[in-house]
């Protein structure tokens, strides 16, 4: 999640950004620029987790954290974190298999990936990155991200072996069906950790002719070479599909000694046989609330004809599941439109509704990590009510020409709906 403004972030009502990263040279600004003026011994600049664990010396420098879910199952809402314990429902997880840093002195929360598993069958893998070893990746584990990022070659290789799915150029998207039960297993440490099918794919909708229909995507979007250090990120797509311990190991970045190597221990909550009757009724709900379903080769059929005609609303869907009809609807479509003006038409009503869903994510896991960033002891869940309406964001490229997620005002106008990078 990225906020070109710290008043971008204070319209919503986030006064603060608590990192649970390490406290390298270069993580904040406010620490470098005291160290300019003050020298490398001030301390004053130093991020919260170090003044924590500095001044409890004594205590474990570990944090954990548990993802809870929405109602739905369908996104991140509440969950718990802790300082130096963990919680009692999942003590087990102290003798977990440690799943340590790479590289080592890694800045950022980085692993290697083992394997990825697809109905029982490996999806090869490939690092870009040198002196990996074959066969491995190295992984981000982000909280902070809402999704995650893939390789073209992973993404296909996840979203290809689902039967009926369909991948468009023009969108670079995977439609794959909504109640797809596809079993897809991530391998850390020697231990299969399962994800829930609901984090494989998005639901969001499209509305062609007056009428609206579900549309689901790949929730594991699909990018090459996005950073020098790592080749995936686990957002929470994943990360909410386990209890995830992450233990600094006094290391030099957190306490100034030597003693250790952060390592990572994850606990799976998945049980894959719930998972995938969750799926299937929480899916069929949302279906009937917000139109009808078709198979993807056919929505891609009926999005290309000629006599399409998308609209593109700019709420999201209502608590209910269904839509407002009477709100934000603008119509994209005309005969005078040139043949790459109606593609940005038939898929902006795609693209606006996923990234609108994205940004009502990233805010909820953003909110759950300044109010609970210093709770210890028992579960806390933050209560759900009627989801909240947010203006939808849209892609935009940096210098590197990767994508990012930009924030725009409720009564912003949009230019150009969506481009294809």
């Amino acid at each position: 999640m990225f906020f070109s403004t710290i008043g971008a972030m204070t319209e919503l009502g986030i006064y603060g950004l608590f990192g649970l990263g390490f406290d390298s040279p270069d993580a904040s600004p406010i620490n470098s620029a005291i160290h300019d003026a003050y020298g490398p011994s001030a301390t004053w600049g130093a991020s919260v987790l170090k003044n924590i664990f500095a001044q409890n010396a004594s205590e474990p420098n570990f944090i954990a954290v548990d993802l809870a879910r929405t109602d739905d199952l369908e996104a991140t809402a509440g969950g718990s974190f802790n300082i130096g314990e963990y919680e009692a429902d999942y003590a087990t997880i102290a003798g977990s298999p440690k799943i340590l840093q790479y590289p080592e002195n890694a800045t950022r929360w980085t692993a290697l990936l083992d394997g990825l598993d697809v109905d029982g069958a490996a999806v090869p893998l490939q690092s870009t990155i040198q002196g990996v070893p074959s066969n491995k990746v190295v992984a981000l584990f982000d909280t902070g991200n809402p999704q995650g990022l893939f390789t073209t070659e992973i993404t296909k290789g996840i979203y290809s072996k689902i039967d009926g799915a369909v991948y468009d150029d023009a969108l670079s998207a995977w439609i794959v069906p909504c109640t797809a039960t596809v079993s897809v297993e991530v391998l850390l440490g020697g231990q299969k950790f399962p994800i829930h099918p609901l984090d494989l794919s998005e639901l969001t909708y499209a509305t062609i002719s007056g009428t609206n229909y579900s549309v689901c995507t790949n929730s594991f979007a699909s990018i090459d070479n996005y950073a020098p250090d790592f080749d995936v990120v686990f957002g929470d797509t994943f990360l909410r599909n386990v209890y995830g311990v992450y233990d600094f190991g006094d290391s030099s970045e957190v306490t100034g000694s030597t003693n250790g190597v952060p390592y990572m221990q994850f606990l799976s909550q998945i049980d894959p046989t719930k998972a995938a009757a969750e799926l299937v009724a929480v899916r069929t709900k949302a279906i009937a609330a917000i139109g009808p379903e078709l198979p993807p080769k056919d929505l891609l059929a009926l999005l290309n004809s000629d006599d399409s005609s998308p609209t593109v609303t700019s709420e999201a869907p209502t608590a209910s599941g269904g839509l407002d009809a009477n709100k934000g609807v603008v119509n994209l479509a005309s005969d005078n439109e040139s043949d790459a003006s109606s593609q940005i038409s038939r898929w902006a009503p795609i693209v606006v509704g996923l990234l609108a869903a994205n940004l009502i994510v990233g805010v909820v896991l953003m909110i759950l990590g300044v109010l609970n960033c210093v709770r210890r002891g028992g579960r806390s869940t933050l209560p759900t009510t009627q989801a909240p309406l947010y203006a939808p964001v849209k892609f935009k490229d940096d210098h590197s020409g990767v994508p990012t997620l930009g924030y725009r005002d409720a009564d912003a106008t949009y230019d150009t709906p969506y481009s294809k990078s």
